[in-house]
């Protein structure tokens, strides 16, 4: 669903893959067409005589694009095209007759879909952001609890009290994890100086476990 073929014929027609509405991966493989940019859209069109609606063979919005693949020769491509696949964050690919891919081309900044990219800065603004803060800080603090027990497991018959100690702190690091759970907010930037607090102390607890594992001719100052 979603993909469009530009390039192959059938009874006089243009053959077509993919459902009318939404273009989601667009084909060019005819020869002699060029691809360009109009008013938010890529524009295959057919080089000759005739009115631009004539020639017009396909028009892909930008807004729901996600790749562009060239295959072929005799594919002509627009610096705007290029520019606005690239600003928007869909890749282009180019393919030799034989199928086989020999370039690419990425945007150098950001990428991204146009719904993609609007989704994450609104999410920022909703309770998205905020569980994904706080499933970032809770990923964070299980992992420190959990080494501190895996180192802990190695030391429990050469050094008993270490690793009783080492398995104290990492209890003490996860419990800090029911604070998480108890965060109270619609937004993250009400929230923020809570889990960075969370998050710190946590994190002071694990890596004054964490340096008693470390031999002291390492001269390791801590973190």
């Amino acid at each position: 669903m979603g993909k469009w073929r530009v390039g192959k014929w059938q009874m006089g027609g243009l053959l077509v893959e993919g459902a009318m509405g939404v273009i989601r991966h667009l084909v060019v493989d005819e020869f002699g067409v060029h691809v360009g940019r109009r008013s938010g859209r890529l524009q295959v069109m057919r080089i000759g005589e005739g009115t631009p609606s004539e020639r017009l063979i396909q028009a892909a919005p930008l807004l729901h694009l996600e790749s562009v693949l060239i295959s072929g020769r005799g594919v002509s491509l627009s610096a705007d095209a290029v520019r606005a696949c690239c600003t928007e964050g869909i890749p282009i690919y180019f393919l030799d007759a034989r199928g086989r891919p020999y370039a690419a081309l990425y945007a150098a900044g950001l990428t991204g879909t146009v719904l993609t990219r609007r989704e994450q800065l609104l999410a920022y603004a909703d309770r998205r952001g905020l569980e994904l803060a706080v499933a970032f800080a809770r990923g964070k603090i299980t992992n420190q609890a959990g080494f501190l027990r895996y180192v802990a497991k190695y030391r429990q018959e050469t050094d008993p009290e270490l690793y009783q100690e080492l398995r104290w702190s990492a209890g003490e690091v996860r419990d800090h994890l029911e604070e998480l759970r108890h965060l109270k907010g619609g937004v993250v930037d009400e929230v923020r100086g809570e889990i960075l607090s969370i998050e710190g102390r946590a994190a002071r607890r694990y890596w004054d476990a964490l340096k008693r594992v470390i031999p002291e001719r390492y001269g390791w100052p801590g973190r």
